[in-house]
């Protein structure tokens, strides 16, 4: 029984180089004269992890994307903010739940380019 009811979790990434790489959000209500766009910490299969000067609804859909020049990589990731919570410094922190799972071939590409880890972070 112990194994039905135990959550599986994808090993999570953390970003590593975002120099390079290009992040914005799409929200269902966009913020008035407000360019700035979240950083992301670290990213799973099943989601992503950002930190934004704005807070984000829970159960609020969002499109993140991801691209980068160098190689021609451009993803577009629909999800679903799932939790989202104040940090020390005045940013927010949210969780995002991708709609589907991110394929192996991108998740690779990001460790290609630098962008992502290939470390994991441990599950808390």
């Amino acid at each position: 029984l112990e194994v039905l009811t135990r959550v599986v979790r994808h090993p999570r990434h953390p970003v590593q180089d975002a120099t390079h790489v290009v992040i914005s959000i799409e929200r269902a209500q966009p913020l008035a004269k407000d360019n700035a766009q979240p950083d992301v910490m670290d990213i799973s299969r099943g989601g992503c992890r950002l930190r934004w000067q704005h807070a984000l609804e829970k159960g609020e859909p969002i499109v993140l994307r991801v691209a980068d020049n160098s190689s021609g990589l451009s993803l577009e990731l629909p999800g679903t903010i799932r939790w989202c919570r104040s940090s020390n410094d005045g940013s927010y922190e949210a969780g995002c739940q991708f709609d589907r799972e991110l394929d192996y071939e991108h998740l690779g590409e990001l460790f290609i380019a630098g962008f992502l880890s290939t470390e994991e972070i441990a599950a808390s």
